[in-house]
C-alpha cells in the first residue's frame, strides 16, 4: 500500500496549483537546489504601495492564506506573498535539515521572497501559530524596515519574568530548560533513528481525508467551517514527493534549534 501510494506521489514544481498565482524562486543554497514556492497577490495599477508577506504555521501552507490575501487585495489593493516553509506545501524537500529552520526561513528564504515584489524592502509581516518565530526573525533581520509585525495565535511564550509574583519560577527556569534543553536533543536523535517509522505513520495517518477533517475541527475556533475546500487545501501539497521525509527533517530542526532561536529573539528584544 505505502509503495502504490508513494509511486503516485510528483515533484512540488509540478504539485503546485496552475492558477497563475503560484511560482518558485530558486534559492542559492551550499548543498542542493531548493525551490521556494510563493502565492502571490498582486496589486493593480495604482496600488497602496504595501507590501505583505506570510508565514504559515505547522501542518499548513500558503494556501491558508488564500482567502484572507485575496480580501485584502481587493480591499485595499495592495501587494501579498505567502511562502512555503521547506516540509510543507510546494516547497522542495533539501535533504540537509539546516533548511528547515525558522532562522532560515526567516532569513534568506523571507529576504528572496521580498526580494520579488515592489516595496519588498519595507513590508508588513503576518505570520500565524509557529511561523510566529520566523517572522520575529525576519523583523529583526529588516530591523526599521518592517512596517509592521501581526502575529495571529503566535506560538510564542512571554517571558514568565515579566509576570508579578514570578521570583519562584525564575529560579527554577534555567534548570527547567536544561532539562527541555537535553530532551529536545534526545526526541531529535530518537527522530532520526526512528525515520522509517516516522515515515510509515505519517503516510497512514496524513494521507487519509477524514484525518485532516478531524484534526482541522480540533483546531479551528468554529469547527463547522471546515468543509471539504478546507481540507482539500490542507491536503494538497501531499502530492509532493518526500512530503513525509520533509516533515520529520523540519520537526528535527525546530528541536534542535531552540535555544539559538530564543538566544537571537532576546537580543531582537533588547
Amino acid at each position: 500500500r505505502v509503495a502504490a501510494y508513494r509511486a503516485t506521489l510528483v515533484d512540488p514544481l509540478l504539485a503546485a496549483p496552475n492558477d497563475g498565482r503560484s511560482s518558485f524562486v530558486a534559492l542559492p543554497t551550499a548543498h542542493e537546489p531548493l525551490h521556494l514556492h510563493l502565492r502571490t497577490f498582486s496589486s493593480r495599477g495604482g496600488g497602496a504601495g504595501t507590501a505583505v508577506l506570510g508565514f504559515h504555521g505547522i501542518g499548513a501552507s500558503a494556501l491558508s492564506f488564500d482567502a484572507l490575501f485575496a480580501h485584502l487585495n481587493r480591499a485595499v489593493n495592495v501587494d501579498l506573498c505567502a511562502l512555503d516553509r521547506p516540509g510543507f506545501g510546494f516547497t522542495s524537500r533539501p535533504n540537509h535539515i539546516q533548511y528547515y529552520s525558522s532562522q532560515f526561513l526567516g532569513g534568506p528564504a523571507a529576504m528572496s521572497a521580498l526580494s520579488g515584489l515592489p516595496c519588498g524592502d519595507a513590508p508588513i509581516l503576518v505570520a500565524h501559530s509557529y511561523g510566529s518565530i520566523a517572522a520575529v526573525l525576519c523583523a529583526g533581520h529588516l530591523a526599521a524596515r518592517c512596517r509592521g509585525l501581526v502575529l495571529i495565535a503566535p506560538a510564542i511564550v512571554a517571558d514568565p519574568g515579566v509576570r508579578q509574583g514570578a521570583a519562584l519560577w525564575a529560579l527554577a527556569l534555567p534548570i527547567l530548560v536544561a532539562l527541555l534543553a537535553q530532551l529536545r536533543r534526545v526526541l531529535a536523535a530518537a527522530l532520526r533513528l526512528l525515520a522509517p517509522v516516522v515515515s510509515l505513520l505519517c503516510i497512514l495517518l496524513l494521507s487519509d481525508a477524514r484525518a485532516w477533517r478531524l484534526m482541522l475541527a480540533a483546531a479551528f475556533f468554529e469547527p463547522r467551517s471546515v468543509d471539504q475546500d478546507l481540507v482539500t487545501r490542507y491536503k494538497q501539497p501531499e502530492r509532493c514527493r518526500d512530503w513525509d521525509h520533509g516533515l520529520f527533517r523540519f520537526a528535527r530542526a525546530a528541536l534542535l534549534e531552540h535555544e539559538q532561536v530564543l538566544d537571537q529573539m532576546d537580543r531582537l528584544v533588547q
